[in-house]
C-alpha cells in the first residue's frame, strides 16, 4: 500500500494542517485510515432506530491524521405486511428500545443506575412483566447498552471490502482510533462508570462489552496468525484476546485521565503500546519468558522453603 505524505493526505481531506507536520511522512496506518475515510464519505446517511443514538466518527483523531466521517446507522428492514407475529415482535422491540433509551438517560442525568426495577418501570409507565420479558435485571440492561456500542463500532469499521487487506495491527489501531473518537459522545457517562475501575476489573454491567471486544480480538489474532504477523503458540495464544482486552481497558483509563488538547497523549499512548505489543507477540519473547519463569520458580521456592 503506497505511503501518503502529510501534505497529500490533508489536500485530499482538507482541514487545518499544523505546519509542524508539513514534512511528516505517515506510517502505513495513515493510508489505511485514509482509505476508510474515502469509502465512508461515499456512504449515504441512513436513518434508523438505534437506542444508543448514531455513532458518529467525525474528525477521526490522531495528531495530524483527522478526517471527517459521515454518520451511519442501522438500516431499517424493508416493509412487509403486518402479521400477529410481526406485531408482537414490533412491540417487543419498541419496549426494548424504550428501556435502553430510558436507562441511558437515567445514567446520564443521575450518574447512577436506577435503584429498583419497580421504580424504573413506574417512571417509564411500563409493566414489570414487559421489562422482564426483555431483560433479567437492571445490570443486564446496562450490559446491553455498552455491548451494543462496541458491536456497532466493530461492524462499522470492519464492513468495508478493504478491511480484508488490513494487517492485524492496523485493524486494531483503526478500531482504537475510531473508539476514542466515538467516546467523545459518551465521555461524561464513561467518567461516571469507568473512572473508578481497574483495567482488570470485570463488573457485571460490562459483561457484553467484554464479550463483544474479545470476539473482535479473537478475529484479529486469527488474522495475525494466518499472515504470520503473530507467532502461533498453541494453547498460549488463547490468552491473547484477554490480554488485548486488558490493554483496551488501559487505553480507556488513560483516555479518561488525559487532559491534553484533542487527547493527543492518548493517541501517542495507543500507537506506542500497540507497536510494543505486536512486536512482542510477533517474536518468541513470550515463550522465552515463560521458559525462564518455569526454570526459576522451583529454584526460588526451594531457597525459600
Amino acid at each position: 500500500m503506497p505511503e501518503l505524505s502529510a501534505r497529500h493526505f490533508w489536500q485530499r481531506f482538507p482541514l487545518d494542517l499544523p505546519e509542524a507536520f508539513a514534512e511528516y511522512t505517515p506510517s502505513p496506518v495513515h493510508g489505511v485510515l485514509a482509505q476508510l475515510v474515502e469509502r465512508l464519505n461515499g456512504i449515504e446517511e441512513v436513518r434508523g432506530s438505534n437506542p444508543l443514538g448514531s455513532t458518529t466518527l467525525s474528525g477521526l483523531r490522531f495528531h495530524h491524521r483527522r478526517s471527517r466521517f459521515r454518520n451511519f446507522d442501522f438500516a431499517l428492514p424493508a416493509h412487509r405486511p403486518l402479521t400477529a407475529r410481526r406485531i408482537l415482535f414490533t412491540e417487543t422491540m419498541e419496549n426494548r428500545t424504550r428501556i435502553l433509551e430510558a436507562y441511558t438517560a437515567h445514567l446520564r442525568e443521575h450518574g447512577t443506575p436506577p435503584h429498583t426495577v419497580h421504580a424504573f418501570c413506574k417512571a417509564l409507565n411500563l409493566a414489570e412483566r414487559d421489562f422482564f420479558h426483555e431483560f433479567a435485571s437492571l445490570e443486564s440492561v446496562e450490559s446491553a447498552i455498552w455491548g451494543d456500542w462496541i458491536s456497532h463500532l466493530v461492524t462499522s469499521v470492519s464492513s468495508g471490502a478493504e478491511w480484508k487487506d488490513f494487517s492485524a495491527r492496523h485493524r486494531y489501531l483503526t478500531f482504537l482510533f475510531a473508539f476514542t473518537e466515538s467516546s467523545l459522545d459518551w465521555r461524561s457517562l464513561m467518567l461516571t462508570r469507568f473512572s473508578h475501575l481497574a483495567p482488570v476489573a470485570s463488573p457485571p454491567f460490562l459483561k457484553a462489552f467484554e464479550e463483544h471486544f474479545k470476539n473482535f480480538a479473537s478475529d484479529i489474532v486469527s488474522h495475525g496468525i494466518s499472515t504470520s504477523e503473530i507467532a502461533s503458540r498453541g494453547p498460549l495464544q488463547a490468552l491473547y484476546p484477554a490480554v488485548l482486552y486488558i490493554h483496551f481497558r488501559a487505553v480507556i483509563a488513560f483516555l479518561l485521565k488525559d487532559e491534553s488538547q484533542r487527547f493527543e497523549r492518548t493517541d501517542a499512548f495507543i500507537e506506542k503500546t500497540v507497536a510494543f505489543a505486536f512486536d512482542v507477540i510477533r517474536t518468541q519473547a513470550i515463550d522465552s519468558a515463560f521458559d525462564l519463569a518455569r526454570f526459576l520458580t522451583p529454584s526460588v521456592w526451594g531457597k525459600m522453603s
